[in-house]
């Protein structure tokens, strides 16, 4: 209660290039519950989620891309109705064009790098109710 909470990502990058190209970008997405009591960073705690990639390589149709990573929370607080908040984090779409299912192309070239950086950070400050879930998707 009472704890800034920061969203974030992990990112690691490998590849390969013979023939062709083709770059692997994992995030490993994270939860820091941070202390007003103790501002120092290392006394935060880190919580860690599931792993996952987009692939991309110069071969046509073989690209594996991350469109979007959007943020889902469930709180509850004594007294009062359960709440989710919803963030985008990330959307290489554009919110337009979910809703009308009208995408243009996107092209995304293993050059192009990762979609989320290190510094990709999401902070709700003095989170204050109880946390029943957090899904990144």
């Amino acid at each position: 209660m009472g704890h800034p909470l920061t969203i974030g990502n992990f990112v690691t990058q490998s590849g390969i290039s013979a023939i062709f190209t083709s770059v692997t970008n994992t995030y490993t997405p994270y939860l820091r519950i941070g202390d007003d009591a103790f501002p120092e960073p290392s006394q935060d705690q880190v919580i860690t989620g599931q792993q996952y990639q987009e692939v991309l390589t110069d071969l046509p149709l073989s690209s594996q891309v991350l469109t979007g990573l959007f943020l889902d929370i469930d709180t509850a607080s004594v007294g009062l109705a359960p709440t989710t908040v919803e963030k985008t984090l990330f959307d290489r779409i554009g919110y337009a064009a979910r809703q009308s299912g009208v995408v243009s192309n996107i092209n995304i070239t293993p050059d192009s790098g990762p979609a989320i950086s290190l510094s990709d950070l999401v902070t709700l400050a003095r989170f204050t109710h109880e946390l029943r879930t957090v899904h990144c998707g």
